[in-house]
């Protein structure tokens, strides 16, 4: 895991080839299927999570993923929707005097997701093949919105795109600027 500082006291986690230490979550599933554009290398795991104060408010979420690459020919975004949990994510870069971070993902935010998966595909030109299954999410009440959630499917799917298997805090931090439309 690293923490990268965004700037203008935003920060970010991300995870690399591992995952948060908070468990999968959620039965119900969601597909959507992106085309592919060539052979897959994609990384086989990562998170990310964001906390941004925008003065009396902010914005918090966090999403990880699973990858299994194949030779399909498309890419199968597998969401996992669990609303009911009370598990509380202690760890996560919001403050507990903010708001409470919940394991789960409501389904009120599966739109923004998946348009987040497809703006990126659009901006990458194409994706690897496989299933990117989304095996991790982390919501607030207050601090979490469909734009949040959007964001992260963004800066998600050009993580496990990445081609640099080290990338520099400069490039994971670039991602974040990139996705912010």
């Amino acid at each position: 895991m690293r923490e990268v500082d965004l700037g203008k006291s935003r920060k970010a986690r991300v995870w690399l080839d591992s995952l948060p230490p908070i468990g999968c979550v959620g039965e119900t599933r969601e597909i959507m299927v992106l085309p592919a554009a060539g052979k897959s290398n994609l990384r086989r795991l990562a998170a990310v999570e964001v906390y941004v104060p925008l003065g009396g408010r902010f914005q918090y979420g966090l999403v990880g993923c699973q990858v299994v690459p194949s030779q399909a020919g498309q890419l199968r975004v597998v969401i996992a929707v669990d609303e009911s949990s009370s598990k509380v994510f202690d760890t996560s870069l919001l403050s507990s005097s903010l708001d409470v971070s919940y394991v789960g993902l409501p389904k009120e935010y599966i739109p923004a997701l998946k348009e987040g998966f497809r703006l990126a595909e659009e901006q990458l030109g194409g994706t690897g093949a496989g299933d990117l299954v989304i095996t991790q999410s982390v919501y607030s009440n207050i601090g979490s919105s469909p734009n949040t959630f959007k964001i992260l499917a963004i800066v998600l799917m050009h993580l496990i795109h990445l081609v640099t298997v080290n990338p520099t805090n400069e490039e994971i931090v670039a991602l974040f600027e990139d996705a912010w439309i």
